[in-house]
């Protein structure tokens, strides 16, 4: 009986991993969502759960490997379309504000209003690789 060997090279991936934060003290709370100091919750807005749902993150690398051979070079492409779709989820209106809000500056803020506010949030966004890729900072 002979067997079967099936020599494999796979192609050489230069990314494996896309690193994203967001570095304002309260990207969490904005995510996730929170107790007030009175007991009411801030509700969360997962805009990064969203944005996931709606970009077909498979579709692109195929799309992008086809276009370029390079698997690393896809996987990036990809994380940048994903990036920029973070931040398109951070614009969007379906997360709006619940009530007003004092500034440390005492003025008040009236609805509606999104969690783009002032823009930090979105400015925040970083987006680093693992290897073979060079990092971005935030996106306006």
């Amino acid at each position: 009986m002979s067997g079967y060997t099936l020599n494999f090279n796979p192609p050489d991936i230069s990314t494996t991993r896309a690193y994203f934060a967001w570095t304002v003290p309260y990207a969490a709370i904005v995510h996730e969502g929170a107790q007030r100091v009175d007991g009411t919750w801030m509700p969360a807005r997962p805009f990064t759960d969203a944005a996931i749902q709606e970009i077909d993150i498979e579709l692109s690398i195929a799309d992008l490997y086809q276009e370029s051979e390079d698997l690393g070079q896809a996987f990036r492409g990809a994380m940048y379309e994903l990036s920029d779709g973070f931040q398109a989820m951070i614009l969007d209106p379906r997360w709006g504000w619940d009530r007003p809000t004092v500034r440390s500056d005492g003025s008040v803020v009236f609805t509606p209003r999104n969690i783009y506010d002032e823009g930090d949030l979105l400015r925040s966004q970083t987006l680093a690789f693992d290897k073979g890729g060079e990092a971005n900072g935030s996106g306006d």
